[in-house]
């Protein structure tokens, strides 16, 4: 599921920015230590892992216009959701 959804927020911030914007799932797991024995599409760790997993990536800062930008398209989604 985690998966499948950074898919589909990868195509739609794509499709609202007109930028490629890459998504990847992350799903922490608060007071637990991962033993990871294997690589898939979803990142698992603890919620301390985290800055060290973004920081870590090698991947370039976003500028901050499109930072920005892509903040304010998953607000704007995240407050009005039809569920």
């Amino acid at each position: 599921q985690a998966a499948r959804n950074a898919g589909w927020l990868q195509k739609y911030l794509t499709k609202m920015t007109g930028d490629e914007v890459t998504v990847h799932a992350v799903l922490t797991l608060p007071g637990w230590m991962i033993e990871r024995t294997g690589k898939g599409p979803v990142n698992v760790l603890n919620p301390k892992e985290i800055r060290a997993l973004v920081v870590g990536s090698g991947a370039a800062p976003l500028p901050e216009a499109q930072r920005a930008r892509l903040l304010n398209l998953i607000d704007e989604k995240c407050r009005y959701s039809p569920y």
